[in-house]
């Protein structure tokens, strides 16, 4: 696949989806060969998206999540079973029987006992947080505690 290809689909999804932007980032062998943003960001300031435009996942972000602890597993670097305790000494519960016997699976299907709190709570799609591009010299933002 040629990169003109790679790069056309998504452009075309963006105009027959009527999405206002978009970034796309290819890696081949290990190597960032292209980060770049389209269309724009903002409708009401005409801002452009960039390749550093932060995006809202919402939801999306529980797939990544799933993947990378089933590669972990698959890899044998965790059980699906292993108390999370093993992997994090310091990892604990309000209720620390339960903290002591929580695994990934439990985490992945929401049955660990959290109370609801839906992670917008903090930063709704609405606030310029979800929106705004990250300084160039601050680190990467990290995943917000359960």
């Amino acid at each position: 696949m040629t990169l003109l290809q790679a790069v056309s689909a998504p452009l075309l999804a963006l105009a027959e989806y009527a999405v206002p932007g978009a970034a796309i980032a290819l890696v081949q062998d290990g190597r960032l060969v292209l980060a770049e943003g389209f269309g724009v960001r903002d409708l009401a300031t005409g801002a452009p998206t960039t390749a550093g435009t932060v995006f809202p996942l919402a939801s999306v972000s529980k797939t990544f999540t799933a993947a990378m602890l089933a590669a972990l597993v698959d890899r044998r670097k965790l059980g699906w079973e292993q108390p999370m305790l093993s992997l994090r000494p310091g990892f604990r519960l309000h209720d620390a029987d339960a903290g002591q016997w929580l695994n990934a699976r439990d985490l992945l299907s929401h049955r660990a006992g959290f109370r609801d709190r839906p992670a917008h709570s903090t930063i709704g799609f609405s606030s310029p947080v979800s929106w705004r591009r990250r300084p160039a010299a601050s680190p990467s933002p990290s995943s917000a505690a359960i």
